[in-house]
Parts: structure tokens; sequence; C-alpha cells
């Protein structure tokens, strides 16, 4: 787990890889979170997030950041030299998207 406090004395690319999993959602500032994500992962990034609309998002007051296309938190990596691996998306049985990007 990356939090902002713990990847303040770390080093840049000093984890290899990461999983992230109903995080982005949370947080207050996704592009700070995106960047210092990017600044400390080396090689992998596994990202699960939901896809949801303003109705589903306003049920947890937790949430900050909804979108029903998964670009909206993929392309703030990709903005920063990530590139695509593979990627699930949702089925009816649930609604999150899985991608893995690399560098």
């Amino acid at each position: 787990v990356l939090s902002g406090r713990a990847t303040a004395a770390m080093k840049d690319g000093e984890v290899d890889w990461a999983f992230s999993h109903h995080m982005l959602e949370h947080v207050r500032n996704l592009d700070a979170a995106t960047r210092e994500i990017s600044r400390v992962v080396k090689r992998g990034l596994f990202l699960v997030f939901p896809l949801e609309d303003e109705a589903s998002v306003n049920k947890n007051p937790s949430h900050m950041h909804y979108s029903l296309d998964p670009d909206y938190f993929i392309k703030p990596f990709e903005n920063l030299g990530w590139k695509r691996g593979w990627f699930e998306p949702p089925c009816e049985l649930r609604y999150d998207y899985q991608v893995f990007l690399y560098k």
C-alpha cells in the first residue's frame, strides 16, 4: 500500500510494481496521486477502479471521482509515459475496470 506520507520518503522508482484496488476514486487530488505513484513505481501498475455514474457515487460519500469512461483514470498515467498492457472491461456481474500499465 502506498500512501502520501509513505511515498514521500521513497526514492524515485523504488517500487518495481504496484496494485491499486478501488483507491483512485477516493483521493482528493487525482493528479497529485497519479504523479506520486508514477514517481515511485518503476515498471508495472495494476489498477482496479469502478465505472460509476453520479447516482452511484452519491451512495458512497467517500468517492471524490467518478466516470463511466475508464480513460478518466487511465489517461493521467498515460500522460506520464505509462502504456496500456492488457485490460478487462466490466461484465454484467461486476462494474470494475481492470488494467495493467507498464513503462
